[in-house]
């Protein structure tokens, strides 16, 4: 089973509209300080990276990730060990959990979504804990692969737990009476224990058993009741160790408690509390991640700190003044005395942050009551080197492809863009529209294709909602408007094109919802609305469900009210009421598919027909155009991100290449300038995108006229932002002040030095782009060049090898590709892997085979062995094992790969371990044959896979030493002999593996280095005895057949190799000639023996004998002897009378010649009939020569 293809998409935005108060669009539902950033969930389900305050105190904009479509509960730091082999050994993920229950987890580095699972808590989830425990002894080096977990609560008794490294349910933990609020934490001794706490106040212990099967036991011994009835529900709880202390806070409305154990006695000692305090004013939240710092906010706005003193082992509190007016919602609670406080101040109208100027020990050392606050406008800002070359235009509201192009909705008119604009003239789109008469800013477009039955072709329409309520409808070709149509007065925010399979089918109609819960009908061919629904209390529209055969539509509203809605049939044009259409005479049509009665037993029932439900928030996964592997467009739109101002573009990069060199492969294209514009777009948007990517392109390649604008002041300025789309399609952004800081001194494009992922994104990218440009263009001599220039070392030095403006590409994502099923993709990514596995140190290899080897099939924990991280594992292995030197690398490193090999070829669950496995072993089989339990089963396991595929088999063939012929030889024949005795038991067998790689097989070894005899000989028994089979059966096999029909190509190449030689059909008996003077006859009669000796020597010839022929009964043999130009016949059968006689074939008989002819020229030797007379054809004509 071949690997499916992965997606090779890149994402491109600009950054419009660059005011820091437009950029948090939406009330902020969760921050938290992680290290070095500060990550904001918003309650549209947008996150937001923010480098921590510096010296000025305002927040860098560092990136904007999509992936989520529901407010944000909460934000984890989960960290690592780092997979690039470096002395960095933990890397730094983010983990965030939305509403509706799903979980992403982040490289917080690069911003790459990494992993999503869909929503596992029911009804829905609260939070999220991390649980760590601790290596034991006598554990392997993978023991860290499940040292941590993942506790997710919600609404429910039950917490799952989950592999932090897969995100895989390890256990789903049951027992809990009431909703638990888990808080794990490790003992001095290494021991993983959880308190939990109930609304009652009842606290429990629990420690957690990670062996298999894992579970969470209760522990008796710790039950205790911490709330104090007097102040309030609970807000927050901390767990903590301190020295040998384990410190556990109970936050509540009106005050906190302070309860500790000793870690050393815990076997006895109860938990007691030390210490409480009681608050002003009631706390609306409480944040924090040690006892040491607790950070709080009232139900006001108010924010006050609480410091744990350890001299009076009480806390100090800090009390900080908000700006007037401003009302805080929302606050990051500091790590640390040297962080300064983020708070969100959110309304309806604005939702900023404001930055504390001073931090926490500065403020406590003032015994100041109040502090300075940086100005709201202020407090986030992008850095000022960055220009936005887009500030001067309305802000992106929507976005779609339309006409091939890529269309932004920006105020009142729409701005098409080719794709080479979008990327290098953002300020000059290809078209501009404005709408006539439009009352409104362009809140939603939507593209409708409508099939033309006259023409066998659609034809497009694009659909506006504006932010009054009204519909226009853009017509491709004439781009004419339609005229206003009037839903509603409040914005329009979707739109879903209904299926044909309704009642009775409304043309090609659209279902579009506004604001206000107004849902209208929309038939976009005539532009006509055909049926408004009215909507609930003003509430929005969640969710939609619609029925196959049925003409009616169920509507969801935000507050949990459904309304079931019949459409309607069209009669004439004309939309009928349900009740007209049933008041007639003539019946419904919805009554046909609406209702089936079953005749039974019990009587006529209905057929119960399921909704199709729809959410409406996600109506951009929707449109046809959405980003997808197999998505035929150049690119696709990313509606999420250009309806929050920045126009975004994901460009299909697979499908460029496929279209360019398709193009190249017709020879009616000429890709020359002066091709056809139709065919030089693809080349221009291949060149579009190498430019944007890399702009030291332009010093090998020749850009249009169209791109003089492209010099280096328009590249660094108007080329978009890259981002990067990750697990589950999810995209995150970079923002401009991100690649200004990363941007190298020799002009290289800044993304790349972001982090290792997005350089072998970037490499592989920008290699195979200039690669098909180069070839397209007829200059593949310019190629060598780019490749010096970027795989040029700069740098090499124990801990890192830097590759010319680009940071150590990522191994694992070089080896995601190392097996793409398209043969550029897969040749540029293996040599991206070797360039940069081969110039790596001795350290660097060390590190990576200390980490990688975990994941290798045999080691790896049996729950992770379908993780996406064992092929790469045994990629990355066996690639760095063939580019060292002998005796660099540990000892079981080798045995361990081969092994891992071997156990991937025999994995009866995943096929494509077992053709991943093949072609590690075609490319490397010496370097690990000594490894494998059994190689020649190994060889026919590869052959049989590779059955399908006769051109794979050649990189096997060139991998063997001419030492493996014997094993390769033996495994071929071994492969075909054990189906003859399923032929004579019943023709309704499986047929064996088919012959076709076989003669691949052979005929590799015969053109890479011609093997002797002995090797041939058992697979030409082999043969032979399938040909005995097909002669004796009126009705031979397919595999006979089609060996029959493969054979005469086969002997054509034996007979190039050999010089000559000849089999006979009638009795199985195959003579070849050596040598000068050697002749030698094999019998394959016998199916259970392969011959090793030949049964006769014919005598007579000193010279090569070729032209060799058998007769039709396979007892006369002749031959041309050029040395002597003399055509030599040999009778080497027994007669009638032998055989009666006993006579018979004896090993290695001497048989001289029985007659000789003298014929000059001869070009060819026949049997004619049985007269035993020989024709020989050369210059004379034909001679007749009598035996």
């Amino acid at each position: 089973m071949k690997p499916k293809p992965s997606p090779l998409t890149v994402p491109f935005a600009h950054w419009q509209q660059l005011d820091p108060a437009s950029l948090i669009e939406s009330s902020v539902t969760t921050a938290k300080f992680l290290h070095n950033r500060l990550v904001c969930g918003l309650h549209s389900g947008e996150i937001i990276v923010f480098e921590r305050p510096g010296p000025h105190g305002a927040l860098a904009v560092r990136s904007r990730l999509f992936g989520h479509y529901a407010p944000i509960v909460a934000l984890e730091l989960l960290t690592l060990r780092s997979e690039s082999g470096l002395e960095l050994e933990e890397e730094e993920f983010l983990l965030a959990l939305s509403r509706d229950g799903r979980l992403t987890k982040w490289s917080l580095k690069s911003g790459r979504c990494l992993q999503a699972i869909e929503p596992i808590v029911d009804p829905r989830p609260r939070g999220l804990k991390i649980l760590k425990t601790a290596a034991k002894e006598g554990d392997n080096g993978g023991r860290w692969l499940t040292t941590t977990y993942l506790l997710l609560y919600g609404c429910t008794t039950d917490v799952v737990v989950l592999n932090a490294f897969t995100l895989a349910t390890v256990v789903l933990w049951t027992g809990n009476i009431d909703w638990p609020i888990p808080a794990p934490y490790q003992t001095e001794a290494g021991v993983a224990r959880i308190l939990t706490i109930l609304s009652s106040g009842e606290v429990q212990g629990w420690e957690f058993n990670d062996e298999l099967p894992i579970a969470v036991n209760n522990d008796f011994r710790t039950r205790f009741n911490g709330k104090n009835s007097d102040w309030g529900e609970i807000v927050h709880i901390i767990v903590s160790r301190q020295a040998h202390e384990c410190r556990y806070v109970i936050v509540q409305r009106r005050g906190l408690s302070v309860w500790s154990q000793n870690d050393k006695v815990m076997e006895t000692a109860d938990w007691k509390m030390v210490h409480q305090k009681e608050f002003e004013s009631e706390k609306l939240t409480a944040l924090g991640e040690d006892s040491k710092l607790i950070t709080t906010l009232d139900a006001f706005g108010k924010i006050e700190v609480f410091i744990w003193d350890s001299a009076s082992q009480e806390y100090q509190t800090i009390r900080l003044s908000v700006p007037e007016g401003t009302r805080i919602s929302t606050i990051a609670a500091p790590l640390s005395l040297k962080d300064r406080i983020v708070a969100f101040s959110s309304s309806f109208r604005e939702n900023r942050a404001i930055v504390s100027q001073h931090d926490l020990e500065t403020i406590l050392a003032s015994n100041s009551v109040s502090t300075e606050w940086l100005d709201k406008n202020d407090a986030v800002y992008f850095a000022p080197s960055t220009k936005s070359v887009s500030e001067s235009l309305p802000k992106c509201s929507s976005s779609a492809i339309f006409c091939n192009m890529l269309v932004y909705a920006s105020g009142k008119s729409l701005r098409f863009y080719t794709l080479p604009d979008f990327l290098l003239r953002f300020n000059m789109p290809t078209r501009v529209l404005d709408i006539p008469d439009c009352t409104g800013n362009i809140t939603l477009l939507k593209t409708v294709r409508v099939r033309q039955i006259a023409t066998a072709g659609q034809k497009e329409y694009l659909v506006l909602g504006t932010a009054c309520g009204e519909i226009r409808i853009v017509e491709s070709g004439t781009m004419i408007v339609s005229g206003r149509l009037s839903l509603s007065t409040v914005p329009l925010n979707s739109a879903f094109k209904l299926p044909p399979d309704l009642g009775r089918r409304l043309r090609d109609t659209l279902l579009v919802t506004a604001l206000d819960g107004t849902v209208g009908i929309i038939d976009v061919e005539r532009a006509k609305i055909m049926v408004v629904f009215p909507g609930h209390d003003l509430k929005d529209v969640v969710k939609f469900g619609i029925k196959a055969g049925h003409n009616s539509v169920n509507i969801e509203y935000s507050d949990g009210v459904k309304r079931e809605w019949e459409i309607g049939e069209e009669e004439c044009g004309i939309l009928v009421s349900p009740n007209a259409s049933l008041a007639g005479s003539k019946p419904s049509s919805r009554e046909g598919p609406q209702k089936a009665h079953v005749h039974s037993l019990g009587g006529p029932r209905e057929v119960h027909v399921p909704w199709k439900e729809t959410v409406v928030a996600d109506y951009w996964k929707e449109d046809e155009d959405r980003f997808d592997v197999e998505n035929g467009k150049v690119f696709s739109i990313a509606e999420i991100p250009s309806r929050k101002g920045m126009p975004t573009a994901a460009i299909n990069v697979r499908h460029i290449l496929q279209h360019v060199e398709h193009k190249m492969g017709s020879p009616n294209v000429n890709l020359l300038p002066d091709a056809a514009e139709e065919d030089q777009s693809y080349l221009e948007n291949a060149k579009a995108l190498l430019l944007a990517l890399w702009p030291p392109a332009r010093q090998f390649i020749k850009f249009p006229v169209g791109h003089d604008c492209c010099d280096e002041q328009h590249s660094v300025d108007e080329c978009p932002t890259l981002g990067q789309i990750g697990a589950n399609a999810n995209m995150s952004l970079l923002s401009p002040a991100t690649l200004a800081n990363a941007t190298a001194e020799d002009g290289y494009c800044g993304t790349f030095d972001i982090s290792p992922t997005v350089s072998a994104i970037g490499l592989l990218v920008v290699y195979l782009l200039a690669q098909i440009v180069l070839e397209a263009e007829g200059k593949k001599s310019v190629l060598p060049k780019i490749e010096q220039e970027l795989f040029k070392k700069t740098q090499e030095t124990d801990e890192v090898v830097t590759i010319n403006g680009f940071v150590p590409p990522s191994l694992a994502v070089a080896s995601k590709f190392w097996l793409d099923p398209e043969e550029r993709i897969r040749d540029a990514a293996r040599i991206i892997l070797n360039r940069y596995v081969s110039g790596l140190s001795l350290k660097h290899k060390l590190g990576l085979v200390k980490y990688w080897k975990e994941f290798l099939p045999i080691r790896v924990v049996p729950q992770l062995f379908h993780a996406k991280q064992v092929p790469r594992a045994t990629i990355l292995l066996t690639e760095i094992y063939v580019n060292s030197a002998p005796n660099t690398l540990p000892e079981d490193v080798g045995p361990a790969i081969g092994a891992s090999l071997a156990r991937l070829l025999t994995d009866p669950t995943t096929p494509y371990y077992k053709y991943l496995a093949a072609t590690l072993l075609s490319h490397n089989f010496i370097h690990f044959q000594s490894c494998l339990p059994d190689a020649t089963t190994t060889l026919q396991q590869i052959l049989q896979l590779y059955r399908e595929n006769e051109a794979l088999i050649f990189p096997l063939v060139q991998a063997l030493s001419r030492q493996n012929y014997p094993l390769l030889a033996t495994a071929i024949s071994t492969l075909l002999l054990p189906t003859l005795p399923k032929h004579h038991h019943t023709l309704h067998q499986p047929s064996p593996p088919s012959p076709m790689p076989i003669f691949g097989v052979f005929k590799a070894l015969l053109h890479s280095s011609p093997p002797t005899i002995d090797l041939v000989l058992p697979i030409l028994h082999a043969l032979a005895a399938n040909l005995e089979y097909a002669n004796h059966h009126s009705q031979p096999l397919p595999f006979a057949r089609e060996l029959i029909t493969a054979l005469p190509g086969f002997l054509d190449d034996l007979d190039h190799t050999y010089s000559t030689f000849t089999f006979s059909n009638y009795n199985a008996r195959f003579a070849i000639s050596l040598g000068p003077g050697d002749i030698k006859v094999y019998d394959f009669s016998n199916s259970s023996k392969t011959p090793t000796h030949p049964i006769y020597r014919l005598e007579g010839v000193e010279g090569w004998v070729k032209l060799l022929k058998w007769d039709i009964h396979g007892r006369y043999l002749t031959g041309y002897d050029e040395e002597h130009q003399e055509v030599v016949v040999w009778r080497v059968g027994a007669s009638f009378f032998e055989s009666l006689a006993g006579g018979s074939d004896v090993s290695g008989q001497a048989v001289a010649a029985r007659n000789k002819y003298k014929v000059e020229g001869i070009e060819s030797l026949e049997w004619e009939g049985d007269t035993k007379v020989v024709v020989a054809k050369g210059r004379d004509g034909e001679k007749r020569l009598a035996i």
